[in-house]
């Protein structure tokens, strides 16, 4: 009798549970078709972003953005093109200069007034070697020479002692300065007075002169030359081709790169799948 009892008291208790289990074990199944659904929605709209991309890119290679790499390595392509297109023409431009130089260097003009220059300046030569002879044959020349010459041994001999500083060589070497000056006073006065001098030294000065201006005119004539100033203009157009596919093949790269990143991280998300424990691993590492 009291074991009925007992039982009696305690079936409505039992019963209750049950109860909640399978209320609980409903909102479970129902939670877990709902978070099936969502992660299915995901996936569509995933699907769907990834076919409104196919239309730019292209991932017809099982997601790689293939059409993306290959105009990264058409335009790397124009680049190295249009590079060695720009340095050529700047090749081209350096050769049509030093052609016109070599022409204008071997023109009748030009070598005439070059050698009449160096005959000017060997004309001066003979003329001073004539008019100081006689001061090279001058005793008093000769021991003005002979002196700096003597002034100048012992400034180096007495260099090297260790007990003579650097003023106690200040008179010699006054000494020297002052015989070097007078032979060089001598040998000026000797130079002014001849007219033979003075007559090369004008017959240089103006051969030097004439052969400026006519270099002055050649380098005008360069700047001004029609096939030179087309050849410049080509290279300029050839400079902005270039740093434009520059620019193209670093865009087209880093779109290239972008959109092969959002292919894996895309890929590496859509693998995402349940594991043990309710816990989402990647693809390739199921339990």
């Amino acid at each position: 009798m009291n074991l009925k009892c007992r039982l009696l008291a305690v079936l409505p208790a039992i019963i209750g549970c049950g109860l909640a289990g399978l209320l609980a074990s409903g909102a479970s199944a129902q939670q877990s078709k709902s978070l099936m659904e969502s992660d299915s929605s995901v996936r569509n709209v995933s699907s769907e972003a990834s076919r409104g991309y196919s239309g730019y890119g292209g991932w017809e290679q099982g997601g790689f953005p293939a059409s993306d790499w290959r105009m990264a390595v058409d335009a790397n392509a124009r680049t190295v093109w249009a590079r060695q297109q720009y340095h050529r023409s700047q090749e081209e431009l350096g050769t049509a200069i030093r052609n016109l130089q070599l022409q204008f260097e071997a023109s009748a003009e030009c070598t005439d007034m070059v050698n009449a220059e160096k005959q000017a300046y060997d004309d001066l030569l003979a003329a001073r070697k004539a008019a100081l002879q006689p001061v090279f044959n001058d005793p008093a020349y000769k021991a003005n020479v002979q002196m700096r010459q003597e002034m100048a041994a012992q400034i180096a001999e007495l260099r090297y002692r260790k007990d003579i500083k650097a003023e106690d060589l200040v008179p010699y070497a006054l000494a020297k300065l002052g015989y070097a000056a007078a032979a060089t006073a001598m040998e000026a006065n000797a130079l002014l007075s001849d007219t033979r001098v003075r007559d090369a030294q004008d017959r240089l000065v103006v051969a030097g002169r004439k052969l400026a201006d006519l270099r002055a005119r050649f380098d005008l004539s360069i700047r001004t030359n029609p096939e030179l100033v087309s050849i410049r203009k080509q290279v300029e157009d050839l400079r902005i081709s270039f740093l434009t596919a520059s620019a193209f093949r670093d865009g087209a790269v880093f779109t290239a790169e972008a959109a092969t990143a959002y292919s894996y991280h895309r890929d590496y998300l859509q693998s995402i799948t349940p594991g043990y424990g309710g816990y989402l691993v990647p693809l390739g590492y199921r339990y």
